[in-house]
């Protein structure tokens, strides 16, 4: 056994809307307002280490937990916004860097051991895919189709995949679950009014009121907050502990 390979799984995220400090930054190439509040991240996990002897393919160690933070390292942190046009340049960046990275030779007792690093853009999100092939959040990134199209059965069955670069993106299972169950609420809150638009003022009453029915029932028997902005989340968290202070201090604003 001489030729190893390991393969890792790599992708970016981006996180906007954090807490800004006093303080300034001064970065080589870049103007003076870069602002903390915004940070894109570059990260990387190490899947499984395999080795190939007489063309067939030896796995020696496999990551026991590949969607834990164990083993993930970041690759590299900007404090910028994650848009579709900064996505495309930091990954044009990190992409030219990959393919710079030769082979890796140890030498053990007189025998040389090559390891190859192989990495996969797999670990992104739907707005990442939606960046990186030019398409819009309600398209689908695979094949192109709209919510329109995915109507017609018949079409989307026999539609040809044009460009099949897109396969190596994988396919988050945790967004399908989220999107799965999306789609199970939209239909849930619906299901008095039997319409997907709400137009009239009835519907709306309807529609807001099964809607706050769900919520209560999720927190209630499950302790899960569905279907609520963080902004709102924060909040009632205001409102509660308002509350709360008023009762200690028994002095009620008027």
């Amino acid at each position: 056994m001489h030729n190893f390979e390991i393969i890792y799984k790599w992708g970016c995220d981006g996180s906007s809307g954090k807490a800004q400090y006093k303080q300034r930054y001064f970065f080589v190439n870049t103007t003076n307002d870069v602002c903390d509040g915004d940070l894109f991240l570059f990260s990387l996990v190490p899947l499984q280490l395999q080795c190939n002897v007489e063309n067939n393919k030896i796995v020696l160690w496999k990551n026991p937990r590949p969607s834990s933070t164990r083993f993930c390292r970041p690759i590299k942190y900007k404090f910028k916004k994650a848009t579709a046009q900064t996505t495309l340049e930091e990954l044009k960046i990190v992409e030219d860097q990959i393919k710079s990275i030769v082979p890796i030779t140890i030498k053990i007792d007189d025998n040389n051991l090559n390891v190859k690093h192989t990495l996969v853009f797999t670990m992104i999100d739907g707005k990442v895919c939606n960046s990186v092939s030019n398409t819009s959040s309600q398209t689908y990134y695979i094949c192109g189709s709209s919510p329109k199209n995915m109507n017609n059965i018949d079409s989307i069955q026999v539609k040809y995949i044009e460009n099949t670069k897109h396969f190596g993106f994988g396919l988050s299972t945790l967004h399908a679950w989220i999107r799965f169950l999306e789609c199970i609420l939209h239909i849930s809150y619906r299901l008095e009014i039997k319409a997907w638009q709400i137009k009239s003022p009835e519907n709306k009453v309807n529609f807001n009121n099964r809607k706050k029915m769900i919520q209560n029932k999720f927190k209630s028997e499950l302790g899960l907050l569905v279907e609520i902005v963080l902004q709102e989340k924060e909040q009632r968290m205001m409102e509660i502990q308002l509350v709360d202070f008023l009762k200690i201090v028994k002095n009620p604003l008027k």
